[in-house]
């Protein structure tokens, strides 16, 4: 099991779960999965609520959207990019998206075939990975 990465998901019931947890049971079965039922006004305020819980015990997570669907190299391709963000920017690497289909254009964050990656205004929140050692005002979900 990967003891110190959790996935995180907050879901409101949607039966698009279903084919999440599969995906997750397929391709990343040694990661401690976590669900949160949203309870606050907004859906990025019981995010907030939820991360906050799990950096009580964990130093990064991935937050997942319910009715996303891991292909097999999801994981390996995100902690990559990771890895990446970590060597260019240090600590300040606090929130780094998966590479995905049907996707904001901004957030593209590597150059096709390059080794270059840029910072993002705004990512969404699909699958991404966060970081404890990051600024908490920064990653705030809206």
């Amino acid at each position: 099991m990967n003891k110190t990465i959790k996935i995180l998901i907050c879901t409101m019931g949607s039966r698009s779960i279903a084919p999440m947890l599969s995906s997750i049971c397929e391709y990343a079965p040694n990661f401690e999965l976590h669900i949160f039922r949203p309870m606050q006004p907004t859906f990025g305020e019981s995010y907030n609520i939820a991360m906050d819980k799990i950096f009580e015990f964990s130093d990064e997570l991935i937050i997942a959207n319910d009715d996303v669907v891991l292909w097999p190299n999801t994981i390996e391709l995100l902690l990559q990019d990771v890895e990446f963000a970590k060597q260019a920017h240090g600590d300040s690497a606090g929130f780094v998206a998966t590479r995905a289909d049907n996707i904001r254009p901004p957030q593209s964050i590597r150059y096709k075939n390059s080794e270059r990656m840029e910072r993002a205004r705004f990512v969404s929140p699909v699958f991404a990975w966060m970081s404890k050692k990051a600024d908490r005002k920064s990653t705030r979900l809206n």
